[in-house]
């Protein structure tokens, strides 16, 4: 490879960019225009659509019945996305599975013992000790609460690690009493850096967007103590007076995963169809013979994470990329038509056609370049735009080092493949032709 004759190509390519300004900037102009607008729907399809949990997504699973009525004439025969605390009470209970946890949000009033720093409003969730292992959540400082904490009720906390420098600053926070809504809770664990997306154990009631919550207490504690479910709730009946009222009846407002190795998934099946028939036999889950199990990507696509919306955007954003890159080829087709006299000259002097494609090629690849530097930009700007008008998308709306790559390279491909046509009516050029009419 002559190394030699290639920085040659490119040194005249970087010079053709002052040749016929006006065609080379709306060219470059063009191509940045479709490479943003394609990269920005990309970039959300892109971290909606990733999986926060490689290596243990396979295992997780989410049962649902239907527990619908069937003097309701609106209850329909699919299984409700949420579990009622008669069923999360008994499947943690019963402790199928490898691990199990039963999720609700819930919202409170912190006061940090800390003297100066003011009760602050939180959001947080209530959840098994088995959430951690089960979401690879890590701990920054001190660990999860344990099992018997759940079984016993225990007044215990972990915090998010930013909530945790809100309320303590420097100090380490673990071992600390906050209080939690009037109720004093011990911090027994710091969340380190955690931010998954999408939000995949909470998609019900939130944004598959949305931000980590403030703190985790248990579900049992939670629910002891009355602390409100702050989500989706869905009753398919009438509800007693008061909290425990709330809790006997048919509504929907706790969410469930299990851990369930391939080994484990008949069996479980099993145990929820024996659960259903006993249910049914005291009058409840009337609606279906069987209860649902998805698995971790059946769940997410039963959620809509990635919406038809995003898919139809990053689809249209595509299809004016491809339209850009034909403007493009027109474009590089004018610009070197017009150089169609230098070729022959070139040819003449003994160039070959290899070398005149060669060095047309460059020069739309230093177009593309030069277009992916534009483009970046308009990416970067548009993704701010996205971010600043739905807050829900703020936290997906950022390019990441796998975005930013594709970026440069969707840019010098597209200019490189919208430049083959010219590049090769160009270096088809008679010499003898160009030169006699010259």
């Amino acid at each position: 490879m002559n190394t030699a004759l290639w920085r040659h190509h490119l040194w005249l390519g970087l010079k053709s960019l002052r040749r016929n300004p006006a065609l080379t900037a709306l060219a470059v102009l063009i191509l940045a225009m479709g490479i943003a607008a394609s990269m920005a729907s990309l970039t959300v399809l892109h971290v909606m659509s990733a999986n926060p949990l490689p290596g243990r997504s396979q295992l997780l699973h989410v049962p649902n019945f239907n527990n619908g009525l069937l003097s309701d004439p609106n209850a329909g025969d699919e299984a409700n996305p949420q579990l009622t605390w008669i069923d999360v009470d008994r499947l943690l209970a019963d402790g199928q599975g490898r691990r199990r946890t039963a999720l609700y949000a819930i919202d409170s009033t912190v006061a940090s013992p800390r003297p100066g720093v003011a009760p602050v409003y939180a959001t947080g969730m209530a959840a098994t000790a088995d959430f951690f292992a089960m979401f690879e959540v890590p701990l920054a400082r001190g660990t999860a609460w344990s099992a018997a904490d759940d079984e016993a009720g225990a007044s215990v906390v972990v915090l998010d690690g930013a909530f945790a420098r809100r309320l303590f600053g420097g100090t380490d926070a673990v071992g600390q009493t906050i209080d939690l809504g009037g109720r004093p809770f011990r911090v027994v664990g710091v969340i380190g850096d955690w931010h998954p997306l999408p939000k995949v154990y909470r998609l019900v009631g939130s944004s598959p967007a949305g931000a980590p919550e403030d703190f985790w207490i248990p579900v049992r504690t939670a629910v002891a103590h009355a602390y409100e479910n702050n989500g989706w709730v869905n009753c398919t009946g009438d509800a007693e007076p008061g909290w425990d009222g709330f809790l006997r009846a048919e509504c929907n407002w706790l969410q469930y995963w299990v851990e369930l190795t391939p080994g484990d998934v008949a069996a479980y099946r099993d145990y929820l169809r024996g659960y259903v028939a006993e249910q049914r036999q005291q009058g409840r889950l009337q609606r279906a013979e069987d209860a649902v199990l998805h698995d971790f990507d059946a769940w997410l696509a039963a959620r809509g994470v990635v919406s038809e919306d995003t898919k139809l955007q990053a689809g249209l954003s595509l299809a004016f990329l491809l339209a850009c890159l034909v403007n493009v080829l027109g474009l590089l087709g004018a610009k070197f038509a017009a150089r169609a006299g230098e070729i022959g000259v070139r040819r003449a002097l003994g160039a070959s056609r290899r070398q005149v494609f060669q060095q047309f090629l460059v020069e739309s690849g230093v177009v593309g370049a030069a277009g992916a530097l534009l483009g970046l930009g308009l990416t970067l700007a548009l993704l701010a735009l996205i971010a600043q008008r739905s807050g829900d998308l703020a936290r997906v709306a950022r390019l990441d080092l796998t975005m930013l790559a594709l970026t440069v390279a969707l840019s010098i491909a597209g200019a490189l493949l919208a430049g083959l046509w010219p590049t090769w009516r160009a270096a088809r050029v008679r010499p003898a032709l160009q030169l006699k009419s010259q």
